[in-house]
């Protein structure tokens, strides 16, 4: 724990179907309505900005470890194994999982913003879930 930690994960939540109603119905603008104001010095981490729809485009945060991070070009594929693993600590995912959430951002009608510490929420209102995935 802590600085330097190396810490990886993905998290599945299940996202209630009145929420996932509104946001199919509301698009982008219901994360607009989503309080951002911080209670406490703790809240910090629990604080999400900045919502932006999917696909998720070309970003070296999301580039295949393997390849040449500097020369990612617009077509280069997003996927959540690529993510996690970027500073070298990936983890194994289960495929479907990981095929759901590939395909989640790599078409519209899903959101996603990115959290401090290494973190991206992405919700996928169609699936009815709650991605969260870390890696610092």
């Amino acid at each position: 724990m802590g600085p330097g930690a190396n810490e990886t994960g993905v998290i599945l939540y299940e996202l209630p179907d009145e929420t996932a109603r509104e946001i199919l119905k509301t698009g982008l603008g219901y994360f607009t309505t989503i309080p951002t104001e911080i209670n406490s010095s703790r809240d910090w981490r629990n604080v999400y900005r900045g919502w932006q729809e999917t696909p998720i485009l070309a970003d070296r945060n999301w580039a295949d470890p393997e390849s040449d991070r500097e020369k990612i070009s617009a077509s280069s594929p997003q996927k959540l194994s690529n993510y996690i693993n970027r500073y070298g600590f990936g983890i194994p995912i289960d495929p479907l999982i990981e095929k759901e959430v590939n395909n989640a951002i790599s078409k519209s009608g899903s959101y996603f913003t990115y959290g401090r510490g290494g973190s991206v929420l992405i919700v996928i209102p169609y699936k009815r879930k709650v991605v969260f995935a870390y890696s610092g």
